[in-house]
């Protein structure tokens, strides 16, 4: 049962230390959208996109 216990917690551990990194790792390279993108995606037409 000890086996099994702290195989459990080294992995959470690792899960815990992995998930911190990437999410200082997502918050350091963000990239923030041009709200110009979105203004000009509202002004094409949606229907029927990629049929022509």
């Amino acid at each position: 049962m000890d086996l099994i216990l702290s195989a459990v917690l080294v992995l959470g551990a690792i899960a815990l230390v992995a998930a911190l990194v990437l999410f200082g790792v997502s918050k350091k390279f963000a990239v923030e959208e041009d709200p110009r993108l979105g203004q000009v995606g509202e002004l094409l037409p949606g229907a029927n996109c990629g049929g022509c």
